[in-house]
């Protein structure tokens, strides 16, 4: 008898608990398709980013181009070392990679060997320039150069 005065109380506490079962469904439902949302726009946010480290590469190269040529004319070797280490760091092949799929590839190409060659010469620039300092016995014109030679590898 007392079963039976408790089964509407049962029988609404069921009806309760599945309306809550299907909430919490629809819930996880809901963050599971939020989830992937995030991951997508995560893996659209890394992309942009290394697409833009890509693009800061690309006018750092140019940089070093005209710098390295400014500073040669100068002879500011100093200057000439700092722009070849800067390219020194530069991944070579994933930036004819960007400049293929950006149709560039023969100027970047064309950078990368003119920085090859200039970095050529001003290792034997300052190389024959170090060994005539020390010829001269010039204290200030050995340390000069001496400290070009990290910057060139």
């Amino acid at each position: 008898v007392d079963l039976q005065r408790q089964m509407p109380k049962l029988d609404d506490a069921n009806r309760e608990s599945k309306a809550l079962a299907a909430t919490a469904a629809r819930t996880s439902e809901l963050a599971e398709r939020v989830s992937r949302k995030v991951k997508i726009l995560d893996l659209a946010k890394n992309r942009v980013h290394d697409a833009m480290g890509r693009a800061d590469d690309v006018l750092d190269l140019r940089s070093c181009v005209e710098g390295v040529q400014t500073a040669m004319e100068r002879e500011d070797y100093e200057q000439a070392a700092a722009h070849i280490h800067r390219y020194l760091a530069l991944d070579e092949n994933v930036l004819k990679e960007t400049a293929i799929d950006a149709a560039e590839g023969s100027g970047i190409g064309g950078a990368f060997a003119l920085l090859r060659d200039a970095e050529k010469r001003l290792k034997s620039i300052v190389v024959e320039k170090f060994d005539q300092a020390v010829r001269d016995d010039d204290g200030a014109s050995i340390e000069r150069f001496f400290k070009i030679f990290p910057l060139l590898n």
